[in-house]
């Protein structure tokens, strides 16, 4: 029976992601999440799944896991770009150094097990309000970011390439683009109506604001655009990574 740990399985994407893996039968997952930007009714009552409160940024938390593990998915983040400009080292504790304590954790207790580490597209791509244009994939980056969010990301894409290449772990990266559907909620977890939060997911909030007779402001000239990828299509493509990925590489999600 394949066993996966999921690292933020109580979020938006991460329950989804779970949800995925219990399609296959012979799987059993373990969800590891200290609810930060999470719920704890996302968590799935399927018998097969076995929950860990506690932060993956602790060795204390993981080494609970005492079975063998074949998947490991780093899928949890602190909870957006203005939180985490807000409180970088809140996002630092629960993104880049949960990232790589969990990378470290892997190399030290399941040295073959896969690792499947979410990335995202705005790390990468350069900002503009023009119209959108392909990113070539090149072994550089800018050292310009606006936000400490996106610093955590692309600098986990850099610590898994370090493992993939120098520590020889089995490491797949995927990247976001805006991920939208069902879950997804104006703010989590303790951070719910928040000032940094309550307006950061662009769909859940025009519905709400569309639903309560609030205007809907659209910045810049109206030129700009973006791709939004369902939930349940950025699960499958996660699974996919994880069972058919070349170790080493990223593939970007997006439909």
């Amino acid at each position: 029976m394949a066993h996966s740990v999921v690292i933020g399985g109580a979020g938006f994407v991460g329950s989804w992601v779970v949800d995925e893996i219990l399609k296959t039968r012979d799987s059993k997952v373990t969800i590891v999440d200290n609810l930060i930007s999470s719920e704890i009714w996302n968590i799935s009552k399927d018998p097969r799944v076995v929950f860990i409160e506690g932060s993956a940024a602790e060795f204390d938390t993981l080494n609970r896991i005492q079975t063998p593990v074949d998947f490991v998915y780093q899928l949890a983040c602190f909870h957006g770009n203005q939180s985490s400009i807000a409180r970088p080292l809140d996002d630092f504790e629960n993104g880049l150094k949960t990232t790589l304590t969990t990378l470290e954790w892997v190399k030290r207790t399941n040295p073959t097990a896969r690792v499947v580490y979410s990335g995202a597209g705005c790390a990468v791509a350069e900002k503009t309000w023009a119209e959108p244009v392909a990113v070539t994939e090149v072994d550089s980056t800018s050292l310009f970011h606006d936000s400490p969010y996106s610093i955590s990301k692309i600098t986990g894409e850099m610590y898994c390439i370090y493992y993939a290449k120098q520590q020889n772990l089995d490491v797949v990266r995927v990247r976001f683009q805006n991920v939208y559907g069902p879950k997804e909620i104006l703010g989590a977890g303790i951070w719910r109506g928040t000032i940094n939060t309550i307006w950061r997911n662009a769909i859940p909030t025009f519905i709400w604001k569309a639903i309560n007779d609030i205007p809907i402001t659209i910045f810049g000239d109206e030129e700009a655009g973006r791709d939004f990828v369902y939930v349940s299509d950025i699960a499958q493509g996660v699974i996919a990574a994880a069972n058919l990925g070349k170790s080493g590489e990223v593939y970007n999600l997006a439909k």
